[in-house]
């Protein structure tokens, strides 16, 4: 079953619902897409948002179309193109973090709201610690917790 999977076709669709994700967030909730990283937004900046929308929207029927293509050069180019375009996302990410100019929630932007992080991310005095707390309650920290980053505070109430 699993050798006759094909990577490319299952890649596209997962990258193009990725890329449709990011188009509908950019173009109907620029706030809370800002406020999420941690930026404080402006018109000026929302208005750059929806504009970058549509350049999501555009990768995402691309990769969608280009799901069942055999084997080829172009192919080949659009697979390296989406893959320098997620290298740049998380390089430029990975400066703002390090620069201080976005909250830590950059590291899980995509959690699922029933985690736990939902909640807490959006919270400026949390910490980031190495080794999780072997006294957090029994929900899932947040997807950054697959790399053992956990963003809560020891003493945190459950709310």
């Amino acid at each position: 079953m699993l050798k006759n999977l094909n990577k490319f076709k299952v890649m596209s669709v997962l990258t193009s619902a990725l890329y449709f994700y990011l188009f509908v967030s950019l173009l109907l909730f620029p706030e809370s897409f800002c406020k999420d990283l941690g930026i404080t937004g402006s018109e000026s900046l929302y208005f750059v948002a929806r504009r970058a929308s549509t350049l999501m929207l555009g990768l995402s029927v691309l990769l969608f179309l280009v799901r069942n293509t055999p084997p080829s050069a172009v192919r080949q180019a659009i697979a390296f193109s989406v893959g320098v375009n997620m290298a740049g996302f998380a390089l430029s990410g990975s400066f703002e973090l390090i620069r201080g100019f976005v909250n830590t929630s950059i590291l899980n932007r995509f959690h699922h709201s029933r985690s736990g992080c939902a909640r807490t991310h959006h919270r400026p005095e949390l910490t980031i610690t190495k080794n999780p707390p072997s006294h957090l309650p029994g929900k899932p920290a947040c997807a950054a917790m697959q790399f053992g980053w956990v963003t809560t505070k020891p003493d945190y109430p459950d709310e």
